[in-house]
């Protein structure tokens, strides 16, 4: 299974507002429709008290992840009529992306809690390969 994730800010003449509802409809109905899609999700950011000032200065409103079998089902998703309309559609909305393929690790299913919980790091500056192995040892 992999996972093709970005980080996206809003083109600076919309609101949050309007960048939410463009991202979940039109654009979230698109993008669910990409072939052999396994999830789609969309992770809108919230400025609460577990953000900090990095997350703050990158300004980042949304993290779109699409979930697929492989990278061969990931090609044929990307390379199909419904991708170039939706990389049409991201043009009305979508300012700044930055994206990549990562390789999704379940660490730990809640089996008491009602409520999903998913938290998502990302690494900035020198690679470190050990990270998430000391991260998946902390749950």
């Amino acid at each position: 299974m992999i996972a093709a994730i970005s980080l996206m800010r809003r083109r600076p003449d919309l609101t949050l507002a309007q960048f939410r509802k463009h991202w979940l409809d039109p654009h979230g109905v698109m993008t669910a429709e990409l072939p052999g899609t396994r999830y789609y999700i969309q992770s809108h950011f919230i400025d609460g008290l577990g953000t900090n000032d990095l997350a703050r200065r990158l300004k980042i409103d949304g993290m779109p992840e699409l979930w697929y079998d492989s990278y061969a089902a990931r090609k044929v998703a990307y390379s199909s009529p419904r991708i170039a309309e939706c990389n049409i559609d991201s043009e009305q909305f979508v300012g700044e992306v930055t994206r990549l393929v990562t390789e999704p690790r379940v660490t730990k299913q809640a089996s008491d809690n009602p409520k999903p919980v998913k938290v998502v790091m990302l690494a900035t500056g020198k690679i470190d390969h050990d990270w998430a192995e000391r991260a998946e040892q902390r749950c």
